[in-house]
């Protein structure tokens, strides 16, 4: 194989709501991320063949992706001196991709979705489900992030 940069996949992940306490689910999510970095160099029909997902069927069609900045911004500025960037842009083949983005003192909160999907509001609802799960040690099945009416 031939390529440049890192070839890590994406994997895909079930997590079990139903009972327990939000610390509970939060540690149980932990362990099997923790357990799943040693496969992250995996190729993508291996993880198709062991989910037991029948064959066209794709293993997932949403994507969280929580990116956790230790950038030396100083060191960062110093490496781009001299070069400006004329546009940056993300893209996805998923109809759900959000991103969490944490820069240590502050999060930020993107989604790429494809229509009619509003990318706005599924921002609103997971800073909803953040500002839940930070509450307090709850059941995780009974946290409330959506209104009566949705």
């Amino acid at each position: 194989r031939r390529g440049v940069g890192a070839s890590i996949n994406t994997l895909p992940v079930r997590l079990d709501t139903a009972g327990g306490s939000v610390s509970d689910g939060v540690r149980a999510a932990h362990e099997m991320l923790t357990g799943l970095i040693r496969h992250e160099h995996a190729p993508l029909s291996l993880a198709q063949r062991c989910s037991g997902v029948p064959a066209g069927t794709p293993l997932f069609t949403s994507l969280l992706n929580y990116r956790h900045d230790t950038l030396d911004r100083d060191g960062e500025a110093a490496a781009w001196l001299g070069v400006e960037a004329l546009s940056s842009e993300e893209r996805t083949n998923y109809p759900l991709v959000v991103s969490i983005d944490d820069g240590g003192d502050k999060f930020r909160v993107t989604a790429q979705t494809q229509s009619p999907i509003d990318p706005a509001r599924v921002c609103a609802l997971l800073v909803q489900a953040l500002w839940e799960l930070v509450e307090g040690d709850r059941v995780l099945a009974e946290l409330d992030v959506l209104s009566d009416a949705q």
